[in-house]
């Protein structure tokens, strides 16, 4: 049972290891997502910014001319000119494709630089693409074709331009000119949003040197400098250091437990039935051991017990059938006492057996009358004494006459103090010096009429600490091993236990194992 339950509550913790490390995964995963649309948010938001500072100069794009000619046909119509660009970028390798339109001819050129063997672009393959017109000889189509590249430099220079914007970058720009805290914040909590995340965070810019650019907060937080959570700013950028934007969630490890807490509250509400129900399986286990050991005990001490009175009346039985017996009227009489004797004896020890289930369930009601307890303790006193002197003992009375006065049944009180005395003499060997004493315990908040302590004390064996605390249990007795020189069943104490709480009192032993012990009694003055 102890492996099933210790693999139960493993395999249970495993599996919410790893659910937390799934949710942990995911949570990273969504981060990236976040922060990669992010970037490119920044990249297109900085592109458009450049298309449109060139907006003032696209009337070159659209322009007519007349030009008398040999190309009169074309000269006298609209003109149009359109330039295409296609930037492809591949670690140091740039391709640039260029393509020119005019009238329905496409011309195309294609320049391929490797930035890493210091390769430039000059404005001569950038502004020149190719473009070729029909020869002329005459001295007028030259005169055309002379103008017309004039005027188409002017705007392949303005279209240079708008794609040396777009794919250089100026070495004297700084990063924090090309994007402010406020945007990258509202950028970054809406993409959080998007993907359900909603805790806290924190964000910063690092140059390539870990040096921080400008972050969320004043003050620099060691989370945000030791997270992994970044990506590269800018990542088409050609000559450009690297810029990294990292974020950081001070409450990460809160924030995905509580994303988590049904499943973790379902799986601690498992184990603890688990953990619960192995013990008190065990317990059960353990405490029908305990009572069936007792049991046991019970049932070989009680064989025991009755066997005596059994064998003295069949002894005495068997003597009395003797005829010269019978004329011996003294012997007689003496045999006849003994059966009567063992008789009560025997019934007495059947009626404590029978009712022990009747006192542990409280079925039975006290007969309370005013009593002078010093009186009945007199009583008791003189009535055991004659056991205590063939033991060649004593009795010692010390009792308080100022408060003697209680409310309880005379009959249950009494048999009380006749346990007590008889466990006295049973566990005194030699020589008993038994002291029975009483004192006023005054008035407190637990007894607001104060209450009587009777103490009777012993010089026998004594108990030891394990046995203190199970002497008033039922049917339990003091170890002995196989010596029964100590009559009883277990049950003296436990009635004494029973009677005193049924009177609103308490029950208590103060023992050291080898110099006797002291039973007390309080039961509350009337």
């Amino acid at each position: 049972m102890t492996i099933s339950l210790v693999g139960l509550i493993v395999i249970q913790l495993f599996w919410v290891s790893t659910a937390i490390n799934l949710r942990e995964t995911q949570f990273l995963k969504e981060v990236n997502q976040a922060l990669q649309r992010v970037v490119e948010k920044l990249e297109k938001e900085e592109a458009m910014k450049k298309l449109q500072s060139h907006q003032a100069g696209r009337f070159l794009f659209f322009e007519n001319d007349s030009v008398r000619g040999s190309w009169e046909n074309l000269a006298d119509t609209s003109f149009q000119y359109f330039v295409m660009k296609d930037v492809q970028k591949s670690g140091d390798k740039i391709d640039i494709k260029i393509t020119e339109e005019q009238n329905g001819k496409r011309f195309s050129k294609t320049i391929t630089k490797n930035l890493s063997k210091g390769d430039t672009i000059t404005s001569q393959e950038l502004y020149e693409p190719g473009l070729r017109f029909v020869p002329d000889t005459s001295g007028e189509g030259k005169a055309v074709e002379m103008k017309m590249r004039s005027r188409l430099a002017n705007k392949t220079a303005f279209v240079g331009d708008i794609v040396k914007s777009l794919i250089q970058v100026n070495l004297f720009e700084k990063m924090d000119d090309r994007i402010n805290k406020e945007m990258i914040d509202s950028l970054l909590n809406e993409e959080f949003l998007n993907v359900g995340i909603t805790t806290g965070y924190d964000f910063g810019v690092f140059d390539f040197k870990e040096k921080l650019i400008f972050s969320r907060q004043r003050n620099k937080d060691e989370n945000l400098v030791n997270s992994n959570l970044q990506i590269r700013l800018f990542p088409n950028d050609i000559i450009d250091d690297a810029h990294f934007l990292r974020v950081s969630f001070p409450r990460q490890k809160s924030y995905l437990l509580k994303t988590l807490w049904t499943m973790l509250l379902i799986s601690a509400l498992l184990i603890a039935i688990i953990i619960f129900v192995f013990s008190y399986t065990v317990i059960a286990i353990i405490r029908q051991k305990k009572i069936a050991e007792i049991k046991n005990d019970f049932i070989n001490n009680m064989t025991h017990e009755l066997k005596t009175p059994i064998s003295t009346i069949s002894l005495a039985c068997e003597a009395l059938k003797d005829e010269e017996m019978n004329r011996n009227k003294n012997l007689l009489k003496r045999y006849i006492n003994m059966i009567e004797d063992e008789n009560k004896r025997l019934g007495n020890m059947v009626q404590n057996v029978l009712q022990s289930a009747v006192w542990d369930k409280g079925e039975f009601e006290l007969k309370k009358e005013s009593l002078n307890i010093n009186a009945l303790i007199k009583s008791v006193a003189e009535k055991t004494e004659i056991y205590v002197k063939e033991k060649q003992g004593r009795i010692i009375l010390d009792l308080n006459n100022d408060h003697s006065m209680v409310i309880a049944d005379k009959i249950h009180i009494t048999n009380v103090l006749f346990n007590l005395l008889d466990n006295a003499i049973k566990y005194t060997p030699e020589n008993p010096q038994i002291s029975i004493s009483t004192m006023f315990n005054p008035p407190s908040r637990i007894n607001a009429k104060g209450e009587i302590i009777i103490k009777i004390k012993d010089n026998g064996i004594g108990l030891r600490k394990e046995d203190q605390k199970r002497v008033f249990e039922k049917l339990y007795r003091v170890p002995t091993g196989n010596i029964h020189n100590v009559k009883g069943f277990g049950l003296g104490l436990n009635y004494v236990k029973t009677i005193v709480e049924k009177h609103n009192g308490t029950v208590g032993v103060e023992s050291e194992f080898g110099k006797g012990s002291c039973f007390y009694v309080k039961i509350p003055v009337s």
